[in-house]
């Protein structure tokens, strides 16, 4: 894939009440920002605890950083049950997980990101976290994506109000001016490493071949936010979708169009290559249904074998409890969750260690501004900060390109911060 910069933020589930932005705000001080150059703070809405990952310049290390946002969040809020869901308990409130792509200015339009929807559509089919919804007859669902049913536009600026959930976000906020920031917020938050890696992954190669100018826009859907809640609630696993000419076309059928163009990046670098072949691997297994060996890398597919084991233990099965196997799942306390219950059986396929997950709590990503950020902080020495700048005691260090190390910069800072403690113990030791 060409260069570009990633970052996934994830607004949790929580219970019981939480803790005040004060509370998080004293345990985490420099507006939130953390040592792996990320940030952890309370999101606008005030009710859920947010972890943003420091900007990654490969998918692997995002999915490494995502991880490493549930040590975080768990370490800093540990009063709290933290769950890396979407839904409330009853399916009624909705809080994100959103995608950030550095794009080309040229594309940030919805012209040249048109082509963008029919994937995104129907990226459900492995990306999705699944979840079971109840109706008053108590009559039970098994959906596909948390957020499918939550989107109300196709393209839009807006991400709080009920009324302009997109699929595609075009809001100008670059945090750089080298290019800009496309912020999906349609997607779920995976516990599998393997379906964020894969989410992330084939939208990167998509957005490549849109900036490429290789993807012609082969299809249009005649309602794309129909079609991606009718695929995310079809019970037959079928997936059907109906194209703007009137003719149908399943999710798989869409995806391996897709595919098929970005063959034409293969050799360019291993990420990509290991990318291309799980994507086809994984269409191949969703056309046999082989959910066995789907279910060790897809969220929905894990989840169901957990939701259908209740299923058929019991006769009568209470509300309550499928609603609690639904939640469990993505609780992030290891203790507690039966995510990480699957995968300390060895039932689900990884990315990254718990070594490195464990290492970049606090150590920020070696190849993005992240590093200086990051190495900054650690100091204490900050007096204001975003993601675009850092303002120090030594001096203001602007953090435009979200490649650069700034080691440079760095450096100078921390030979100030040296400078300053040597004579400091100088003047004590008198």
């Amino acid at each position: 894939m060409t260069g570009r910069i990633y970052g996934l933020e994830t607004e949790f589930g929580v219970l019981p009440v939480l803790e005040s932005p004060e509370d998080i705000a004293k345990k985490v001080p420099s507006k939130g920002f953390t040592k792996n150059g990320g940030r952890y703070y309370v999101c606008v809405s005030g009710n859920h605890p947010e972890y943003a990952t420091p900007e990654c310049a490969s998918v692997r290390d995002l999915v490494k950083y995502d991880k490493t946002g549930e040590v975080i969040a768990q370490a800093l809020s540990p009063k709290l049950e933290l769950y890396k869901n979407n839904l409330g308990y009853r399916g009624e409130e909705t809080f994100g997980c959103h995608e950030n792509y550095l794009v080309k200015k040229e594309i940030f339009n919805e012209e040249k990101l048109a082509p963008l929807i029919p994937f995104l559509v129907t990226r459900q089919i492995f990306a999705g976290a699944g979840w079971v919804e109840f109706y008053s007859d108590g009559e039970m669902k098994y959906n596909l994506s948390q957020r499918a049913q939550k989107m109300t536009e196709e393209f839009s600026t807006g991400t709080s109000a009920a009324t302009n959930r997109a699929i595609v976000h075009l809001k100008g906020e670059p945090h750089t001016t080298i290019g800009e920031r496309l912020h999906l917020i349609l997607g779920d938050s995976n516990m599998s490493e393997i379906a964020t890696y894969l989410k992330v992954g084939t939208t990167s190669l998509v957005l490549d071949m849109i900036e490429d100018g290789t993807l012609e826009e082969k299809i249009r859907l005649e309602d794309p936010l129909r079609a991606l809640r009718n695929i995310s609630e079809d019970q037959s696993r079928r997936w059907i979708g109906r194209r703007d000419d009137g003719k149908t076309i399943s999710a798989i059928d869409i995806q391996r169009m897709y595919l098929e163009r970005a063959m034409e990046y293969k050799g360019v670098d291993d990420e990509t290559d290991d990318i291309l072949a799980r994507w086809e691997r994984t269409l191949d297994l969703l056309e046999r249904k082989d959910f066995t060996a789907l279910s060790r890398q897809v969220d929905w597919v894990a989840k169901k074998g957990l939701v259908d084991i209740c299923a058929n233990d019991e006769r009568k099965v209470e509300v309550d409890k499928l609603r609690s196997i639904d939640l469990m799942y993505s609780a992030i306390d290891k203790e507690e969750s039966l995510f990480y219950a699957l995968q300390d059986q060895g039932c689900m396929d990884r990315i990254v260690s718990d070594e490195e997950i464990k290492e970049a709590t606090f150590t920020p990503p070696r190849d993005t501004r992240a590093w200086c950020r990051g190495n900054l902080v650690g100091k204490r020495i900050i007096t204001s900060i975003d993601w675009e700048e850092v303002d120090t005691k030594y001096g203001y260090v602007s953090l435009d390109d979200p490649f650069n190390q700034y080691e440079k910069k760095l450096k100078r800072v921390l030979t100030l911060h040296n400078l300053k403690r040597t004579n400091t113990f100088k003047k004590e030791r008198g």
